[in-house]
């Protein structure tokens, strides 16, 4: 078929273009590199409906923290493992290729992840011929910022210098000099001269001082 190729990857395009346009009956594979994304709410998050969604080609499934709380968006993970981790599930996947199966250690606990491991070795069993590993990501909990005086505002400047102060104390309202983290141990866990990185290491902090609640 002629055609040219394109960029550094080498891809081939057609000069009839009709037939990327076929919507051909085939079954869904991981191969597939339109990924779908899924807003989770009221209307699909329960286990059923998850395993549904799964089977006509769900791939990710967002969760929007503008909305809900802590309690709400961990029984919706937990649902999601539920629907996703199921035995057949497992199997299923194992079947389409599946290589490895990554554990998110910044979400439940020690029980929830061993049973886990048990139900990828008891479907790994089924399929001794396909070795599967299992990836543990033990990167732990987010430390989030608190909230700002209302005349603040949602953002706040900082300069390269200037002297900030943490505060372990969630509740407090803060401004460009001193704000709080959701981190409760954060004083028994730096010392003065360590570096805290925020927003996945855009911005270094130098500790000065440490004291018992800042």
């Amino acid at each position: 078929m002629a055609g040219a190729i394109y960029g550094q990857c080498q891809m081939s395009i057609p000069d009839d273009m009709s037939r990327l346009s076929a919507f051909d009956d085939k079954p869904d594979s991981f191969n597939r590199k339109c990924k779908i994304i899924c807003t989770m709410g009221p209307s699909c998050w329960d286990t059923d409906k998850l395993v549904e969604l799964i089977d006509c080609g769900l791939n990710v499934c967002r969760l929007n923290f503008s909305h809900g709380d802590h309690q709400v968006h961990g029984d919706t993970v937990k649902r999601i493992r539920e629907a996703v981790l199921g035995y057949d599930k497992l199997v299923e996947l194992i079947d389409c290729g599946l290589n490895v199966c990554r554990l998110n250690f910044s979400h439940g606990d020690h029980e929830v992840h061993g049973a886990t491991v048990k139900r990828i070795r008891d479907a790994a069993k089924q399929r001794p011929n396909k070795p599967v590993g299992i990836l543990l990501d033990t990167k732990g909990p987010e430390i989030r910022t608190g909230f700002f005086r209302e005349d603040v505002g949602d953002k706040i400047d900082l300069t390269q210098g200037q002297k900030l102060k943490l505060v372990i104390d969630y509740s407090f309202k803060g401004d460009n000099t001193c704000f709080a983290v959701s981190y409760p141990m954060l004083c028994q866990s730096v010392k003065a001269g360590n570096i805290i990185l925020c927003a996945d290491g855009s911005l270094s902090l130098k500790v000065d001082s440490v004291g018992s609640d800042h």
